[in-house]
């Protein structure tokens, strides 16, 4: 289905610029213009879309009025529709989609952007596969149709790079992002991204100590990643530190090795258990179990690569499915 287009017009430029950003942030079907007059208005609509303006119009069919009173009646006046200037965002996006029904007799859907989901891995444990798991779960999610998944490591160290082929010569620092981040800027350029062949984002890795812990907050990228919808799935990749760092995920695994197991008495609340390196896999006793799958993982040149075709990735795949049918709460 096209994308339904709108101008907006009106005599204060600060409200046309927040009613533009507001219409954007309801739906990913949609393109908005902040028009300089009226002609351009209407040019960039064409005959099809709809103006939004607080003047009147040579062009009735195709505009909607703000009105600066809410009236009791309806709030249509021969062929030209009104809206209450201050009404909520999402009736006036509703008040453009009757225009342009009206107009053309097409039906137009404004679908919400799908709200980001966080997954977040974490290990008490060095060596129990919590990059592996992070990372297949993120090339399986990245394989569905409509999915943006996002890869980012929280631990100390960026030890990622070793498991994909990205050249990341060409991608600019997390610095780059830190400071949208930390500025909350509108405009998050791709070039701070390398995607893989499964589609998956990455962040260029850092040499020395990772930038995302020491000098942004975690709290203020995952609210600046909400904001900007660009991604539906971000994968976070916590090393040891979710006990204390895991506030915003929707869903937290805590990953352990079968051995680690028996020796782990701490729980941090709300983490579902993951078992690596197991002789079973499957759902037992409120764990998920991963199998020992050697022929899962293949190794060239200091590089390891996840077959996603694999007794590993299968296994990943159907704890997947289980949480995100049952929220994860049952599974706890």
């Amino acid at each position: 289905m096209r994308k339904l287009k709108i101008a907006v017009f009106t005599e204060e430029k600060e409200y046309a610029l927040d009613l533009a950003r507001g219409l954007c942030s309801q739906s990913s079907g949609i393109e908005v213009l902040v028009a300089e007059d009226e002609a351009q208005a209407f040019d960039y609509v064409g005959r099809a879309g709809v103006v939004i303006t607080d003047k009147e119009t040579g062009f009735a069919s195709q505009t909607l009025i703000l009105t600066g009173e809410r009236a009791h009646e309806d709030l249509i006046a021969g062929n030209v529709k009104k809206v209450y200037k201050i009404s909520p965002v999402s009736e006036i996006l509703q008040a453009a989609v009757s225009v342009c029904f009206e107009n053309t007799g097409e039906v137009f859907y404004p679908e919400q952007e799908a709200q980001l989901k966080v997954w977040e891995f974490f290990s008490p444990w060095g060596g129990s596969g919590t990059t592996s798991i992070a990372l297949t779960c993120a090339g399986l999610l990245a394989s569905e149709p409509g999915e943006k998944v996002l890869y980012i490591n929280l631990g100390i160290t960026d030890d990622y790079e070793m498991y994909t082929d990205i050249c990341f010569d060409k991608v600019c620092s997390k610095r780059r992002f830190i400071y949208a981040v930390e500025t909350q800027s509108k405009i998050m350029t791709d070039n701070c991204f390398a995607v893989d062949g499964y589609g998956v984002f990455y962040f260029k890795p850092e040499l020395e100590k990772n930038g995302f812990l020491y000098e942004t907050d975690r709290n203020r990228i995952l609210d600046f990643l909400r904001k900007s919808r660009k991604f539906t799935h971000l994968i976070i990749d916590s090393g040891k530190r979710a006990a204390a760092f895991s506030a915003g995920s929707d869903l937290m695994f805590k990953v352990s090795r079968e051995k680690d197991v028996r020796r782990d008495k701490k729980a941090t609340g709300g983490e579902i258990e993951i078992v690596n390196f197991s002789s079973t896999s499957g759902l037992r006793d409120g764990k998920f179990y991963l199998p020992l799958d050697e022929e899962g993982f293949s190794g060239k040149e200091g590089k390891l690569n996840i077959r996603m075709e694999s007794r590993f990735a299968a296994a990943v795949s159907q704890m997947m499915r289980g949480c995100l049918k049952r929220g994860g709460s049952d599974l706890i």
